[in-house]
């Protein structure tokens, strides 16, 4: 981490590097790791918390909250998928949870402190009531 003279802040990341790869789908990390796009992901569900009723929430959007969450949801994953379609891998898939995932997902992400973040490993199978 670089530290500038204008008090920015330089995180240096080589997004190519191969030391930890489950699968193809780890090129898509610079976008879904993206420092910038997890802030954005963070601030709307603290103006918008999905986990509190309308009638707590003192917002003027209040009655248009599912419709913006909506929105935004869209947004992140068509530009996913054009992330996808850029580096050549295809359609997303439908995610069933009847099978296992087959993908896993292994972040470089850490917490504010200091844990990583859980991964997934390929093949997870999703622990349910009826399974």
């Amino acid at each position: 981490i670089k530290k500038t003279d204008k008090n920015v802040y330089i995180i240096d990341e080589n997004i190519f590097d191969r030391r930890v790869n489950l699968n193809i789908d780890d090129r898509l990390r610079y976008f879904t790791e993206d420092i910038d796009l997890n802030t954005y992901y963070y601030y709307f569900h603290v103006d918008y918390p999905f986990w509190m009723k309308d009638d707590l929430i003192n917002t003027k959007l209040r009655t248009r909250r599912f419709e913006l969450t909506l929105y935004v949801y869209q947004q992140i994953l068509a530009r996913y998928y054009l992330e996808r379609l850029s580096n050549g891998l295809g359609d997303i898939k439908v995610l069933s949870l009847d099978k296992p995932i087959t993908k896993g997902y292994w972040p470089w992400l850490l917490l504010h402190n200091g844990v990583q973040m859980p991964m997934r490993t390929n093949n997870y199978v999703v622990l349910r009531d009826d399974n």
